[in-house]
């Protein structure tokens, strides 16, 4: 397991690009969202949503969710863009939607 610390060395000095800006979406929906693996490769984008308090997940099936009804995780919208997963999300957003 990374400590803190080197999570967030991780985030501000790794490029924000290609297959390391996603691999940055991974850590930080592991990290403040507290996914599971099979949680965070069930997402797809429509099960991710902006908002003013940060990144809005949609969880739709998990292993302690024995009723079926599914959940929301909020990652957090920080002031220190270098941690923040509204900033990276934002980035890999404008990235996708440059490409289309």
């Amino acid at each position: 397991a990374f400590t803190r610390e080197e999570i967030y060395r991780y985030l501000r000095e790794a490029p924000n690009e290609g297959n390391v800006l996603i691999f940055k979406l991974v850590v930080l929906a592991g990290f403040y969202g507290g996914l599971r693996g099979c949680e965070l490769v069930a997402l797809n984008w429509d099960d991710v949503a902006f908002s003013a308090e940060g990144i809005l997940f949609t969880i739709a099936r998990s292993k302690t969710d024995r009723a079926g009804i599914g959940s929301i995780k909020l990652l957090p919208k920080l002031e220190e863009t270098a941690i923040c997963p509204y900033h990276y999300f934002s980035i890999f957003r404008d990235q996708v939607s440059n490409k289309t």
